[in-house]
């Protein structure tokens, strides 16, 4: 709200110029600044926000690449990288919410970077998230597919890919209300699973040290 009046101000408050070609400009740059404001549309519920933030910082790497690190590192090595990248994505992500909450748009960081800073930055960034997801996403489904081979089945790995990588773009697909349900669904499980892993683990080092004793 304040960046429309702000731009209005600057309308209306803008010197009379004679050149036209200045009019066009500025009423070009105007309009561009009031692009998209006041366009986005709030139907995810609060329950989705809180465990799409929650079950978001625990993907596929978790399961597969910890063990690795933990062996190859160690556990306080490990610990310490966590918490440094932690620190990192808590200012970026910290920063975009001040943003957003400011300014609420229609997309992601993209879009800020080339309203706040220039547009050329949200161009870069723009083919930095394309690269991204195109490079992410079929990472995603190949652990999934690691993941459920773990245990003996009859079904192909094309089978599996083709079935999670459907799934996968169909929720993207539906109306925001559905896949808000099915990130809230989705995190339930990843957090579960998570807990249930903690309590699994605790469990042998519990007989253990009895064992000890």
């Amino acid at each position: 709200m304040a960046d429309i009046e702000a731009a209005n101000y600057h309308i209306e408050s803008k010197p009379e110029s004679s050149n036209p070609h200045d009019d066009l400009a500025g009423d070009l740059k105007a309009e561009y600044e009031r692009r998209h404001v006041g366009t986005l549309e709030r139907k995810l519920k609060s329950r989705h926000v809180q465990f799409m933030a929650l079950s978001g910082a625990i993907g596929t790497g978790l399961f597969i690449g910890s063990g690795q690190v933990l062996s190859l590192a160690g556990p306080l090595s490990a610990f310490l990288a966590y918490l440094i990248t932690a620190f990192n994505v808590y200012c970026v992500v910290h920063s975009l919410g001040e943003m957003a909450t400011y300014l609420p748009l229609p997309g992601a960081v993209p879009i800020y970077a080339a309203r706040y800073v220039d547009e050329a930055l949200g161009f870069a960034i723009s083919w930095n998230y394309w690269w991204q997801i195109a490079i992410g996403v079929p990472i995603e489904v190949t652990v999934s597919v690691v993941i459920v081979d773990y245990w003996p089945n009859q079904v192909p790995t094309a089978a599996l890919i083709t079935l999670f990588l459907f799934a996968m773009v169909a929720v993207n697909l539906f109306p925001v209300r559905i896949y808000g349900e099915a990130e809230f669904v989705f995190g339930a499980i990843k957090l579960t699973t998570i807990v249930g892993l903690i309590l699994l683990m605790t469990r042998p080092m519990t007989s253990t040290l009895s064992a000890g004793l």
